[in-house]
This record gives structure tokens, sequence and C-alpha cells, in this order.
């Protein structure tokens, strides 16, 4: 059996810098884009908040499709984000189990909160762009 695979579309803002790529570990590929470590591109135009992805059987179909997408114009790719996420959220917390923000626990100090799963994902914080929490789902 093969291996699941994500095309994910990336933002700087609404209506800003887009960036699309491909993974087969999406939690992780955002991790490494929030610290700067996942693609030059992204990093350099701020590229960190989460607006759109898909997930895919087969991580060749991801490919493929991601190869596809990035041919589009940019107004196509405008579409697909706006018919999901028309305000551009970040939507990196619906890769957490349980997929709603009620289940979501913020570990704001540092600190390990009682009861938190080990799946835990980096966010951006919209407080500042370079900001980061993590996220954990909560049993």
């Amino acid at each position: 059996m093969g291996r699941k695979g994500y095309v994910y579309i990336l933002a700087a803002q609404k209506n800003g810098t887009l960036y699309i790529g491909v993974t087969s570990d999406l939690a992780a590929r955002l991790l490494q884009h929030q610290t700067g470590t996942g693609s030059r591109f992204a990093a350099r135009y701020g590229a960190i908040r989460l607006v759109w992805f898909d997930e895919y059987d087969l991580v060749v179909d991801a490919i493929a499709r991601e190869k596809a997408m990035k041919k589009w114009p940019r107004a196509w790719k405008v579409k697909l984000i706006e018919e999901r996420n028309p305000e551009w959220r970040d939507i990196s917390w619906q890769l957490m189990r349980g997929g709603t923000r009620e289940h979501a626990v913020t570990l704001v100090t540092g600190t390990v909160a009682q009861n938190v799963r080990p799946h835990c994902l980096a966010v951006p914080s919209h407080d500042t762009p370079q900001a980061v929490r993590t996220s954990c789902c909560a049993i």
C-alpha cells in the first residue's frame, strides 16, 4: 500500500503571496515552513499560513496535482482557496486529532499540559508574523 499525499497552499496574508507544495506528512512540513527550513521562497515571502489542502490516497497522485496547480493562473488558485476558506484563515488546526478548535489546547508557557496527546503542531500566531504557538489535541 502506498503513502498518502497532501497538496497544500500557504499564504502570507489574504490575497498575498502563495506557495503550493506537496508532502506525505503535512504537519511536519508545516513545522518546517514555520521555522524557516521548509522553503526559501515561503520563508522569504512569509507564506506560512495554511489556507488550503487536499489529501490523496497516493503521494504520486498528490505530486501530479501539485505540478498541475503550479501551472494554473493565480485566479484559479484564489478561487480554489475562497471556495473553502473565503477569509483565508489559517486552517492548520484541522490537522489535529478531533479536527475542531474546541479540542485544541494552546501551550503558551511551554509547560506540559495535562491530558494532551503527544501529537502537536506549531501553528502561526497572527499577533506578529514571526510568532508561533504550539497546539495539541486534548484527550
